[in-house]
């Protein structure tokens, strides 16, 4: 009963080739390990204290969490009237071809500046 493997899914080579591009960030020393999924999903439960985040940076998450929880976009771009829409499918089909460990590992990246910002004023 020898049951071939799955094929490989694409990720891993873009993973490993959008690491090495992405590695400028200063809160990830370059041999830190990418963020779990546990990470992944802690720094989503984290954010959501942030109310006072602007829209460009919930687009910013937003994008990230649908690359890293869905893969690339799929759907049809909403109609013109739907501005919120728009704007949030355009935040998460550019993030097209992002690898999940990428995606998950700039949504925390995304979280930490947030944190960083506005843990100050608290």
């Amino acid at each position: 009963g020898g049951k071939t493997p799955p094929p490989q899914t694409k990720t891993d080579k873009e993973d490993a080739h959008t690491a090495t591009r992405n590695n400028k960030s200063t809160l990830f020393s370059p041999d830190d390990m990418p963020v779990t999924e546990a990470e992944f999903t802690q720094a989503a439960e984290d954010v959501k204290r942030y109310k006072q985040c602007t829209n460009d940076e919930q687009l910013e998450l937003y994008g990230w969490y649908k690359q890293a929880t869905i893969g690339d976009c799929t759907t049809e771009r909403p109609g013109m009237f739907d501005l919120k829409g728009k704007a949030k499918w355009d935040a998460w089909k550019s993030r097209e071809g992002s690898g999940k460990g990428t995606a998950m590992d700039e949504y925390c990246k995304v979280v930490a500046a947030i944190k960083a910002k506005y843990d100050d004023d608290a």
